[in-house]
This record gives C-alpha cells, structure tokens and sequence, in this order.
C-alpha cells in the first residue's frame, strides 16, 4: 500500500482498513465461506464485502462486522475493535 501522497491521518485510517480487511478475508477462507456466501449470510452485496476486505471501506458499520462475524469468527470483531483505536 503507497500511502506517501495521503496525509498521515488518513494513511492510519487506511492502514486500519486494510488490516480488518486482510483480517475478514482470513476468517472468511479459514471457515470455507465464498465472498457471495458471506455477503449473502451478512446482508450485504459481495462487492461491498469485497471493498471491506480490500481496505476501500475507511468506516463499515458495526452491524456489518458483527454479522460477518457472526458467520467467520468473533476475532473478526475484536480484530476491528483492536484496529480502530
């Protein structure tokens, strides 16, 4: 990820969205869930999803992350509380 042309607070915000993402991503493979499955057993569209695990979503709702967590694994949801501070 360059962050050098993004001004130092939002290079945080986006290094804490990139690392909830790669978070989701891991949890979500680990229990063999397809993008399209999560997204459908979360309520949301997989190319939402796809901007979460990717880091292109700065803020996903807490609703969200405890759905995906809910059908991953409840370090999702730690891992965005521990990355959002």
């Amino acid at each position: 990820m360059n962050t050098e042309s993004i001004p130092e607070p939002m290079a945080k915000e986006k290094a804490r969205a990139v690392a909830l993402g790669q978070s989701i991503r891991l949890e979500r493979k680990k229990v063999g869930l397809t993008l399209q499955q999560l997204a459908d057993k979360a309520g949301t569209v997989k190319s939402h999803l796809w901007d979460i695990e990717h880091g292109n979503i700065l803020g996903p709702s807490v609703f969200l992350i405890k759905a995906i967590s809910l059908y991953t694994s409840a370090r999702v949801y730690h891992d965005a509380v521990r990355v959002g501070k």
